[in-house]
């Protein structure tokens, strides 16, 4: 009834493809630690690491980049590059992620850029209104102003930026596979 030698390679194929995926979702997780520890210029920083959530979704799926969206932020704050005062924003800011990730994943069938403006608009808004109001219950007004500041438009343009590298990198990659 069943051809063991059809069953036997699809499990290897399956294993294969799952050990690819682990990686690329290793690779990701490394560099979406390593960008924020070591620049530490928002302007630099936010575009390579949206760069990393997408292509993280294009690579390892959504349930993928949610892993990989978790991770910048959390070390940024624990390696003491990010104000104290953000620490309660953290959980915001992962949801962030996962909003662009997932709209991304969602609308990038339709196509890629309209996939990252989405995503990026969305998690830009979604910073844009609720960051402040946890900063302002914890932070001082000064420093409130600052933060105000970082997660407005800063975030639509090194999101929107992100997706410039990410298409980049896609390109570069296919030509390679090629």
């Amino acid at each position: 009834m069943f051809n063991t030698k059809v069953i036997v390679k699809t499990k290897s194929v399956l294993n294969n493809q799952a050990i690819s995926v682990t990686l690329k979702l290793v690779g990701f997780v490394i560099m979406a630690t390593a960008i924020p520890a070591v620049l530490h210029v928002q302007w630099v920083t936010g575009p390579l690491v949206n760069a990393v959530l997408f292509l993280s979704v294009i690579y390892c799926g959504l349930s993928g980049a949610l892993i990989v969206g978790m991770v910048p932020s959390t070390i940024a704050l624990s390696a003491g590059l990010l104000p104290v005062a953000i620490a309660p924003a953290i959980p915001f800011i992962i949801l962030g992620n996962a909003v662009m990730v997932s709209i991304f994943s969602l609308l990038k069938k339709k196509s890629f850029w309209t996939g990252v403006v989405g995503g990026s608009v969305l998690k830009a808004a979604f910073l844009f209104l609720t960051v402040p109001i946890i900063a302002g219950l914890v932070a001082k007004p000064v420093i409130v102003q600052k933060i105000v500041l970082m997660f407005s438009w800063p975030q639509l343009v090194t999101a929107l930026a992100g997706g410039v590298i990410a298409v980049v990198v896609v390109k570069i990659v296919q030509r390679l596979t090629v």
